[in-house]
């Protein structure tokens, strides 16, 4: 956590704000970097969950997301393209077209 946050309670509101909505809570945008002015939003927890190191995540036409969030954009049923994954198909059979549309697996 940085100084400033460590020191007073104050600086750490007067950078975040106070939380938007009770069920938000601090995320690290980037896993690997400290809880710092920059680099800490308020999230829900579906964001939290998506934000973890041990999501796979997939850069197509220049833009990264988890494959759950690709999933969502292209329409794709989550678990048939994660056991496409886990067979060791390629990237361009990964996200081919499935028969079955996204679809949400949880709220949020």
């Amino acid at each position: 956590m940085c100084k400033r946050w460590r020191k007073s309670f104050a600086a750490f509101l007067e950078d975040m704000g106070k939380r938007p909505d009770g069920a938000m809570s601090l995320d690290r945008i980037d896993n690997n970097k400290g809880y710092t002015p920059s680099n800490v939003r308020w999230a829900t927890q579906v964001q939290q969950m998506r934000n973890t190191r041990r999501n796979r995540r997939f850069s197509r036409e220049g833009e990264t997301k988890s494959l759950v969030e690709w999933c969502e954009d292209l329409n794709l049923d989550y678990l048939t393209v994660l056991s496409r994954l886990h067979r060791g198909c390629n990237e361009d059979r990964l996200f081919r077209p499935t028969k079955r549309p996204y679809t949400p697996r949880h709220k949020g």
